[in-house]
């Protein structure tokens, strides 16, 4: 049976998965919280991915990022830093192989604050050029749309 792989496991959502899911594989710089018993592969960076061709997985959550919106738009490259290009990276690595589902979050400030509903749905309007941090979402959220 293939396998789920996360990364971003020692994250803001990512331990929350991982406990509910003690047979997903953690990858990512740290580890995920000592409570998660999921395996953990560690690496250092994620220009060379070649560590993941000997793991069996058809299924990917991608939770790497970060979340600091006030750091992010003070720093104007920053957003695109850690957010948009790990995606890049990974997504490129990914295209060589056969992934059945791909589950990236993005970030409900997405959506346009002055027409949004509640609950939110997916077919309301975004509004991605609020600040960088909002913008550099939208680019994952772009950028998984149209992968492979």
């Amino acid at each position: 049976m293939k396998k789920t792989i996360l990364f971003g496991g020692s994250g803001f959502l990512g331990p929350v998965v991982l406990k509910k899911n003690p047979e997903i594989i953690s990858v990512g710089r740290n580890k995920p919280p000592r409570d998660t018993i999921n395996n953990h592969i560690n690496f250092k960076s994620l220009d060379n991915l070649k560590f993941l061709d000997d793991i069996d997985f058809d299924k990917v959550i991608f939770l790497i990022g970060s979340s600091n919106h006030h750091v992010i738009n003070n720093t104007v490259t920053m957003g695109l830093d850690f957010n948009v290009y790990p995606l890049k990276k990974i997504l490129t690595y990914l295209s060589k192989r056969k992934i059945k589902k791909f589950i990236c979050f993005t970030t409900v400030l997405l959506y346009d604050q002055k027409k949004m509903t509640l609950p939110v749905s997916e077919v309301q309007e975004i509004n991605p050029y609020v600040n960088d941090y909002i913008f550099s979402k939208y680019g994952n959220k772009k950028q998984s749309y149209f992968w492979k």
